[in-house]
């Protein structure tokens, strides 16, 4: 049995012969689910102007996870739309925001002039403190900033490079997929909190009784296998 691999693609072009080219070089690796939002169709625009809808992309952004629930790669253009007023960093600090642990790999065609529009200097010059403010706003987020040329085959390379099945990943998209349940059950200290809102604080690790409630879930688990066997 393949290993499902989750790919969500977010650019103004159409990024389909893309996907089937990475399609092609993993399918015999991976079951891959591929979501694509394209940012120039209609739907995204406001008021069905040029101008990119950011509150439009999020529902889309969103519903794409409430589809999948977890993406082990999430790929994005710098350069979303014509008017330039939404782009590829607002999608990374989206994302971030409900999955602080998201993988991106953000791209761009040039990339000096999405360097300067990051730090607004548009058609300046860059001078080294201007670079390294950049480098910390890319940092800040932990994504790859990459040539739109190079992407594919980061893409490719990044999931040849996780053959293993991480089951922290899995169990986490499991818990977003069911984050509407409230959990009452072995730990009397999360008792009450809905499954969605535990897989946050785990991958947020922002509450150390997550280790205890994880225990405690093992402990379960095995007394309830000891006693079926």
């Amino acid at each position: 049995m393949k290993l499902i691999k989750r790919i969500l693609v977010i650019d103004d072009r159409d990024q389909e012969n893309v996907l089937d080219e990475i399609h092609a070089a993993l399918d015999k690796e991976y079951d891959l689910h591929t979501k694509s939002i394209r940012t120039t169709k209609i739907e995204y625009r406001q008021n069905h102007s040029l101008k990119l809808d950011f509150e439009k992309l999020k529902n889309a952004i969103t519903d794409a996870y409430t589809q999948e629930y977890w993406f082990d790669l999430i790929l994005t253009d710098f350069d979303l739309n014509e008017k330039g007023n939404v782009d590829g960093l607002d999608v990374v600090k989206y994302i971030k925001s409900i999955h602080s642990t998201a993988p991106i790999i953000m791209y761009s065609g040039d990339l000096g002039d999405a360097v300067r529009k990051i730090i607004n200097t548009e058609g300046k010059a860059l001078d080294d403190q201007q670079v390294a403010e950049a480098v910390m706003k890319l940092v800040e987020h932990n994504i790859q900033f990459i040539k739109r040329n190079d992407y594919k085959t980061k893409a490719i390379n990044y999931l040849k490079g996780e053959k293993e099945m991480s089951l922290h990943n899995e169990f986490l998209r499991l818990l977003y997929e069911h984050k509407d349940m409230v959990f009452n059950s072995c730990y009397p200290e999360f008792t009450g909190k809905t499954f969605g809102e535990i897989a946050k604080i785990l991958e947020n690790n922002s509450d150390a009784r997550s280790k205890e409630w994880m225990l405690a879930l093992i402990q379960q688990t095995v007394a309830y296998l000891v006693k079926i066997n």
